[in-house]
């Protein structure tokens, strides 16, 4: 099954997405869940805020963007991602040669640090202690995109949370990931 939910400011009960279901966030927008249940799901967010007040438990399922959105979600209690999920947003920042550090000439993205050959072509932007920035792509390829993790009770990562840019050689940059915890 396939659903959209859309509506700034809505409370959803109860989310449940199970056995290769898929349910699609959108319009940018904050949201406040109560309980979600994925397990072998795939849930894809459009970038806004995401608050989820129950203990969260992802199960062999996967959590990813769109391009240039970026996402936060506030864990009111605990989450946990099982060794089989992840949350991916490789790829998801700056397409091919764009954002501030853009790749060209053959040459990587840039972002926190110089990307491609070690010459002073492309920008380096971002902050390290506050990380909100998407990733510039390379000469073809796109950046990493960008989110916001804050979990006010114990946060388990088993599996991978992920922001990477994509491509090999002038690849683009590596995206943002901010974690902050109570524990």
């Amino acid at each position: 099954d396939s659903n959209k939910l859309g509506g700034s400011g809505e409370v959803i009960k109860k989310l449940v997405v199970k056995n290769g279901g898929f349910v699609d966030i959108g319009d940018s927008n904050s949201y406040k869940i109560v309980s979600v249940e994925i397990e072998k799901g795939h849930w894809r967010l459009d970038g806004g805020k995401i608050e989820i007040v129950d203990d969260f438990n992802m199960v062999r399922s996967e959590i990813c963007g769109k391009q240039k959105k970026r996402i936060e979600m506030v864990l009111d209690n605990n989450f946990t991602i099982d060794g089989e999920s992840k949350i991916d947003l490789d790829g998801l920042g700056y397409g091919g040669g764009e954002g501030p550090g853009g790749g060209n000439l053959d040459l990587g993205g840039s972002h926190g640090g110089l990307g491609g050959l070690v010459v002073d072509l492309n920008k380096i932007y971002g902050n390290i202690k506050e990380p909100v920035e998407f990733g510039s792509g390379g000469y073809e390829a796109g950046g990493g995109g960008a989110i916001k993790l804050v979990v006010r009770g114990i946060l388990k990562v088993d599996g991978e949370i992920r922001a990477n840019g994509t491509g090999n050689c002038s690849g683009g940059a590596g995206g943002s990931i901010w974690i902050e915890t109570d524990r």
